[in-house]
C-alpha cells in the first residue's frame, strides 16, 4: 500500500512498514499460537468463567435452552438488538440456612427488614428536616450578632436617628 493510499481506505495510520522496519514485532508475530495452544487457552477461559459465574451466584435460566450465542442476531426486525451474557444467565441468590428455619420465620425476617428500611427513611427525613431549620435559625443568629455588633461598634448611628 503506497504511503499516502491509508487515508483514502479510511485508516489513520499506515503500518504497513512499520512491521519491515521492526524486526521484533515481525519475530512477535512469527511465533503466533498454535491450534493446540489456543483450544487450551479456550478451556482455560471456559473453566475461569464457569467459576466467575458460580462465584457470583448467577445460574442457567430456567426454560431457556443453554449454550453459546455463535451468530449475532440478523434481520431488519432486530436491528438495534444486541446479544449479552445475561440473556442466557440469571442471578438467583443461593440461601445458606433457608432449610433450617420455617417459611413463617423467613416472612417475620422479611417484615422486620422492611418495618426497619422505613423507620429508616422516616429517621433520614427527619434529620434532613432538622438540619434545615438548624440553618435558618444559623442564618437568623448570624443576621442578629451583625447588627447587634454594628451597633457596638458604630453608636453614632444611633445618635444621628435621635434629634
Amino acid at each position: 500500500m503506497p504511503k499516502s493510499e491509508h487515508i483514502h481506505s479510511g485508516y489513520q495510520y499506515s503500518f504497513s512498514h512499520s512491521v519491515a522496519c521492526n524486526p521484533k514485532v515481525a519475530r512477535a508475530l512469527k511465533r503466533f499460537p498454535s491450534d493446540n495452544q489456543i483450544d487450551e487457552l479456550l478451556k482455560l477461559a471456559q473453566k475461569q468463567a464457569n467459576t466467575l459465574i458460580q462465584f457470583t451466584g448467577m445460574q442457567k435460566v430456567p426454560g431457556v435452552e443453554g449454550g453459546s450465542v455463535t451468530s449475532p442476531v440478523t434481520g431488519d426486525h432486530h436491528a438495534g438488538v444486541s446479544i449479552s451474557i445475561t440473556k442466557q444467565y440469571c442471578y438467583k441468590s443461593q440461601p445458606s440456612n433457608i432449610e433450617d428455619q420455617s417459611i413463617d420465620d423467613l416472612e417475620d425476617v422479611i417484615s422486620e427488614a422492611a418495618m426497619i428500611s422505613g423507620d429508616r427513611c422516616t429517621l433520614d427525613h427527619e434529620l434532613i428536616l432538622d438540619e434545615e431549620t438548624h440553618t435558618s435559625l444559623e442564618t437568623e443568629t448570624t443576621q442578629s450578632s451583625r447588627m447587634s455588633i454594628q451597633t457596638l461598634l458604630n453608636p453614632q448611628g444611633k445618635l444621628i436617628g435621635t434629634p
